[in-house]
């Protein structure tokens, strides 16, 4: 599908609209940065530091193709295939299908302009949009697939994919499945498939986790596998006085989680206190 300079520039000005406001924090912008060399990336955080939110916002950059002129992060130059999941279908519909779309009753701006999305297709169940496209700058439409977590690993089976958000912490058969839907399979294959992660470790050290962490400290780039931990400190949009209030209501094990996005050790301790 061919564009002429009239469309294009209406597809980047209700773009625009949508990113004019994001203005990320230095953790943010290594997250982002490090899409160049990383194909797996993590980002942990505490409640409401706008980790999935970076995320989202990475993510509708490579499905429409149109990228900030200080974009620092890989870019891809054609349509692409992806999926975003989570743990249920409810979650997905509240929390990423309400960032990415709006709520018109509500007059909720989304990240994604109206204008740019089509083929819309809802659940069974109604609870959330199963799949949609959207138009790209190279041509064509990105399509993109919204799975759970609870449907299982063979839901994420059997498919070649570019991009794989993951909306908290996976199943580890989830994301081993999900490593290979974005294995390239030729050498000659132009193919670069990438997952991000947004999670708050609410369930302590983990497979997962530990996949990540182990023998690898924050924001190395090994083996193209990468992660950061975005706290409460670095994400200046969060009112110094309702952070004392929150902090006062929190277990002492949950503070290391919900602050600063690092795992606790788990239930196996007899103290619910970090090491």
């Amino acid at each position: 599908m061919e564009y002429s300079v009239k469309d294009i520039e209406q597809i980047e000005e209700e773009y625009y609209k949508r990113l004019l406001f994001y203005v990320p924090n230095k953790k943010q912008i290594a997250f982002h940065s490090a899409g160049l060399f990383c194909q797996e990336r993590l980002i942990t955080g505490g409640n409401r530091s706008g980790k999935t939110y970076c995320g989202l916002i990475e993510l509708v950059m490579h499905i429409t193709g149109i990228y900030p002129e200080n974009w620092n992060g890989y870019k891809f130059n054609r349509p692409l295939n992806v999926w975003i999941a989570g743990k249920d279908s409810k979650l997905v519909g509240q929390s990423l299908q309400r960032a990415l779309f709006g709520n018109q009753k509500q007059k909720l701006l989304g990240i994604i302009h109206h204008s740019l999305v089509k083929n819309k297709k809802r659940s069974t169940n109604g609870e959330m949009i199963r799949s949609f496209e959207v138009i790209n700058y190279n041509g064509g439409f990105s399509e993109i697939t919204f799975k759970t977590y609870e449907q299982g690993r063979t839901a994420f089976e059997a498919a070649k994919i570019d991009l794989i958000l993951l909306d908290e912490e996976p199943p580890f058969d989830i994301y081993q499945e999900c490593k290979m839907r974005t294995m390239k399979t030729s050498l000659t294959d132009d193919f670069r498939g990438m997952i991000i992660i947004c999670s708050t470790p609410l369930k302590g050290q983990s497979d997962f986790f530990n996949y990540f962490m182990d023998d690898r400290h924050p924001e190395d780039t090994t083996n193209s596998i990468w992660y950061t931990h975005i706290e409460w400190d670095d994400a200046e949009h969060l009112p110094t006085e309702e952070k004392k209030r929150l902090l006062l209501s929190m277990s002492p094990h949950e503070i290391e989680a919900r602050t600063k996005g690092v795992p606790w050790p788990g239930s196996g301790l007899v103290y619910p206190v970090p090491e």
